[in-house]
């Protein structure tokens, strides 16, 4: 996870500084709903079906050791960018361009009012998620009485997953349109952010309100 999530960092700070912040919110989107397509249409059943088959042999087989496991890392691909993609998916997409939009909205006295209450109701789609996926897995096991049915709960989910991308790029454009055109202009939502990684970072150690704040992120996520 930490070698990508890297690279997306520098893929995104590289993007910023070729194409304005509408642009970046759509592709980021985008370019994850597309992966997700793709691997429900060309990888998911062979991926799937190899690695559960992989894991039998591994669970029977107790003299495996670390170059075993990095082996069927790079042997079951599809299923292993797959793992890390999804895992950036929430990262993406709440902790940089969710909190950026609404950093923009919000000024400080609506923040403090609303940011926790923002924390709060995100907790409730993991408690939905949780429940979508058991009564889907039920309902498909009633349904169809079949050995495939994790494939198709796990189908069903991709396709609910690439439905909720769909909304949130809907909100988002609804949300520009009533914020109008001088918002768009006064935050600078039309041109380039121009800011390159070094100096990024050159500012994070420099400003000691950004340093500490980062640390502060830092901590919370080990």
């Amino acid at each position: 996870i930490l070698p990508f999530s890297g690279l997306c960092v520098l893929l995104y700070a590289k993007m910023s500084n070729k194409f304005n912040r509408i642009f970046l919110f759509y592709g980021t989107i985008i370019f994850f709903l597309l992966f997700f397509f793709f691997f429900l249409i060309f990888f998911q059943y062979k991926s799937i079906s190899d690695l559960s088959n992989s894991i039998i042999l591994l669970e029977t087989n107790q003299s495996y050791n670390i170059s075993t496991l990095i082996l069927s890392i790079l042997k079951y691909w599809p299923c292993s960018v797959f793992y890390v993609v999804s895992e950036m998916w929430g990262g993406m997409l709440y902790s940089i361009l969710f909190w950026q939009f609404a950093n923009d909205i919000f000024n400080e006295k609506q923040a403090s009012k609303n940011y926790p209450l923002f924390s709060f109701y995100s907790n409730f789609a993991s408690i939905g998620a949780g429940i979508f996926t058991i009564l889907s897995s039920k309902l498909i096991f009633f349904l169809f009485s079949t050995k495939e049915e994790f494939m198709l709960t796990s189908s069903l989910t991709l396709m609910v997953i690439i439905l909720c991308g769909i909304v949130i790029c809907l909100c988002f454009q609804k949300m520009i349109k009533l914020l109008g055109s001088d918002f768009l202009h006064q935050k600078n939502y039309l041109n380039k952010l121009k800011l390159p990684l070094k100096e990024g970072i050159k500012l994070v150690f420099t400003n000691p309100q950004l340093f500490y704040i980062a640390l502060g992120v830092f901590t919370y996520n080990s």
